[in-house]
């Protein structure tokens, strides 16, 4: 985004909706109202638009809707997609102005001195609106990607980990696994009429359209929550790098935390050898199968 931009602010819903040079006041915190709020704008006709859009939203509502009528509102893919940034979005619910602002220097200016402070930076407008519309209480956060949602370009890996994958699939190649499950009955096996398939795929229409779990968050004895939208991870990303590429794409993505990595660090560095290092893992909770398959991942990067 151009330093040069010129900024606007499409402020929704209360007595005076519209567009503003400067945002007036808007009381911040969890106790203040859903409506109205204030959404940074790169120009006054994306602010314009921006007004336009979720105004007409709004007004048929009650003048103080609750935060689920105003989500349930809000919730279609034209909101949604409403905006798009490649700089991101830093929602403010404590600060002055609280709002969606598009540079993190707005965000900072905003937060100013006060103590107790409540945002959240996301590539996601409607990531962004939901908090800022909830009050940054993550028990009223809605799932924000369902089954319905999700098509094949939205499976692609990364780019940028694709090398790790691959050469995880090279190691995999390496291991011998044996399987434990009982050999296939008559019952199970393929027929000659569908010799590559076991059953037929659901029809489009049977979609299940349910929340799904973007990411869980674990300790070494495993799963203590789930979240249903994306969740910052730079620094346990930071934390992890002295396993290795792909141990921490392994831990990161499987929702482990600061601490529990730091945990992992030091019992590596401190344990004499790889026996040593699975039993400690295994004796702070962690299933001795993750914490040989985790030593794997290690060596990989180690070797």
């Amino acid at each position: 985004m151009s330093s040069n931009a010129q900024y606007y602010w499409a402020v929704i819903g209360g007595k005076e909706p519209g567009v503003y040079w400067d945002c007036p006041h808007i009381s911040c915190g969890r106790p203040s109202l859903p409506l109205p709020f204030a959404i940074q704008c790169v120009s006054f006709d994306e602010a314009k638009h921006v007004l336009r859009m979720l105004q007409r939203i709004v007004s048929p509502l009650q003048s103080q809707p609750s935060h689920q009528q105003l989500l349930a509102a809000f919730d279609n893919t034209s909101v949604r997609g409403l905006l798009d940034d490649d700089a991101g979005f830093h929602s403010v619910v404590i600060g002055a102005p609280p709002g969606i602002h598009r540079t993190s220097q707005s965000a900072r200016t905003a937060e100013g001195s006060f103590q107790y402070l409540k945002t959240r930076y996301t590539q996601l407008f409607w990531e962004a609106l939901t908090f800022l519309i909830v009050k940054g209480i993550s028990e009223r956060m809605p799932p924000l990607l369902t089954a319905g949602e999700i098509d094949s370009d939205s499976l692609q890996t990364p780019s940028d980990a694709m090398t790790s994958i691959d050469e995880l699939g090279d190691m995999l190649q390496t291991l011998s696994i044996a399987s434990s499950s009982p050999s296939l009955t008559s019952s199970s096996s393929l027929t000659p009429s569908s010799p590559h398939c076991l059953s037929s795929p659901p029809s489009t229409s049977q979609v299940n359209v349910s929340p799904l779990i973007y990411s869980h968050v674990r300790n070494l004895r495993g799963i203590i929550s789930s979240n249903y939208y994306r969740m910052p991870t730079s620094w346990v990303k930071e934390v992890v790098q002295p396993l290795g590429a792909l141990a921490a794409q392994y831990l990161v993505s499987h929702g482990y935390g600061t601490s529990n990595v730091a945990t992992i660090i030091q019992t590596y560095r401190r344990t004499p050898n790889n026996d040593q290092f699975v039993l400690d893992l295994a004796r702070g909770g962690m299933a001795i199968a993750e914490a040989r398959f985790l030593l794997v991942l290690i060596a990989r990067y180690n070797r």
